[in-house]
């Protein structure tokens, strides 16, 4: 395999050297002296081949670097100069001159200068392409351990949000347990706070009944009290020296029913004994002195503070009922004792003698303080 020079390109092949067409000089063949010692030349006898006198300066064969893996060893053909044909004047062969071999040896410098240019730059585009690869090839190594890096860590981040997770979900758990634990109780108070609800409404019926039985005997105190004033306003515009005396009796008397109405309903059996002797002891003497009259007592004031104390009473069982009707209203938590209708009942109503207004009003806010 060898090289051939088509125009400025090296093209690869077997190297056809077309030599210069020159006209055919037939040159006179020289004159050769005659030598009597010398024998005749011989026309049988081969010619003498006229050696060509090649340059010294022309390489024979071209100059390569070694062999190495960049590169190759290249079989370039060397063409060893051909012997220049016998001028001989019994053959006319063709004649080569010199400037053939040094047209020959440029152009095989040329060859030699370019492909080793050639090669050299094939060298380094190799080196090039050497260097790039193994950067590539570290880049796509550093890229493989830093996703390796990644990929560890990711299952590192997992292992830990899993023990976070299996943290959480424990105490999860727990509030879980908790919130079961306090719902339970709270389902225990609501039942027992229904069953108290339902005592107290059971209690307040209770309490409504007995304020209706306290109505009664408010509508009962009025009628008693709107009779004994009516007696009272007739006693008063009667008012006589001679009647002075038994008229008393009756007064005491009905103030005794009157404040035995208010304790508690109206006077019993066990009272009628007891008028009967008052009576004896008030009525008079059938013999003896005549005792002066008492005096005469004043009814205005009496019957203006008994008016008083009935207006005050009803303010109290007004204001009473009120707040029994807010607390029914409010279910009350049970402090324990007796209930507020047994206390009201157990209160007696105050004293009307030797009592001022003003007293009057506070005996009456005492006993209201006493049951609240």
């Amino acid at each position: 395999m060898g090289f051939r020079l088509e125009g400025d390109q090296v093209r690869t092949g077997p190297a056809v050297v077309e030599a210069p067409v020159a006209p055919e000089v037939v040159a006179p063949p020289p004159e050769v002296p005659a030598q009597e010692d010398q024998p005749p030349a011989n026309e049988d006898q081969p010619p003498v081949e006229h050696e060509v006198q090649v340059p010294q300066d022309a390489p024979i064969t071209p100059q390569f670097q070694p062999s190495s893996p960049l590169n190759p060893e290249v079989d370039i053909p060397s063409f060893p100069p051909q012997p220049e044909a016998q001028a001989s004047t019994s053959f006319g062969g063709p004649f080569v001159p010199p400037e053939l071999y040094s047209f020959l040896n440029d152009k095989f410098d040329t060859i030699t200068s370019s492909i080793q240019q050639m090669s050299e730059a094939f060298e380094l585009r190799v080196q090039r392409l050497e260097n790039s690869v193994s950067a590539q090839f570290i880049k796509q190594k550093e890229a493989a351990d830093y996703a390796a890096q990644r990929f560890n860590r990711l299952i590192g981040t997992l292992a830990d949000a899993s023990l976070e997770l299996k943290e959480h979900q424990d105490k999860l758990e727990k509030v879980l347990e908790g919130i079961l634990a306090n719902s339970q109780q709270n389902l225990f108070n609501i039942q027992e706070a229904v069953n108290q609800i339902s005592k107290t409404r059971l209690s307040f019926a209770h309490m409504v009944d007995d304020l209706e039985g306290m109505k009664n005997l408010s509508a009962h105190i009025d009628e008693e009290m709107s009779a004994l004033k009516e007696e009272f306003k007739s006693l008063h515009s009667r008012g006589g020296t001679a009647g002075s005396s038994s008229s008393s009796q009756p007064i005491s008397i009905d103030f005794s029913v009157l404040q035995a109405t208010m304790r508690g309903g109206a006077p019993g059996h066990e009272d009628e004994p007891r008028r009967d002797e008052r009576a004896e002891q008030q009525a008079p003497a059938p013999q003896g002195p005549v005792l002066p009259l008492p005096p005469p007592v004043d009814y205005g004031v009496f019957m203006q503070g008994l008016v008083q104390a009935m207006q005050t009473q009803a303010h109290t069982q007004a204001a009473l009922q009120a707040q029994l009707e807010a607390q029914a209203q409010v279910p009350a938590q049970d402090h324990g004792g007796p209930s507020t209708m047994e206390r009201f009942k157990r209160m007696l109503p105050p004293s009307f003698k030797g009592e001022r207004d003003s007293l009057l009003a506070e005996s009456w806010m005492r006993e209201i303080e006493k049951i609240f």
